[in-house]
């Protein structure tokens, strides 16, 4: 798994690298332009293509690494929380849980499978 993550991240580097390229190599046109452009080669909406003109090549970079990084994300709502004190034994009883949903879906799900459990919201 871990040569796996070594093989993602090297991938994500060479993807950047060939976007700043391309970014950089991109000519300079305006905004109109863009949008015209944009609707008659890829249908986008005047509304996302002025949504990327906005952003500088490092923003579009960034966000690009953030939908990335949250590419495997799951969220699950009203899961009912755990009734010990201790983190660990939150946590646990959420990741049973979210085993036990998995399970009943026909999905295995193996604790270590769980890299990161949070909750969001409120306690209690």
């Amino acid at each position: 798994m871990e040569a796996d993550m070594v093989g993602i991240c090297d991938d994500i580097g060479v993807m950047r690298e060939e976007l700043m390229k391309e970014i950089k190599d991109t000519k300079v046109i305006s905004a109109d332009e863009a949008v015209s452009s944009a609707e008659t080669d890829a249908g986008v909406s005047k509304v996302s293509a002025k949504k990327i003109l906005g952003k500088s090549a490092e923003q579009i970079l960034n966000s690009i690494q953030e939908r990335l990084d949250r590419k495997n994300n799951i969220a699950f709502y009203n899961i009912p929380e755990g009734s010990g004190n201790i983190k660990n034994e939150k946590i646990k009883n959420d990741i049973h849980e979210l085993r036990q949903i998995a399970k009943e879906m026909g999905v295995m799900i193996l604790a270590e499978d769980i890299l990161v459990v949070r909750r969001i919201g409120k306690t209690g």
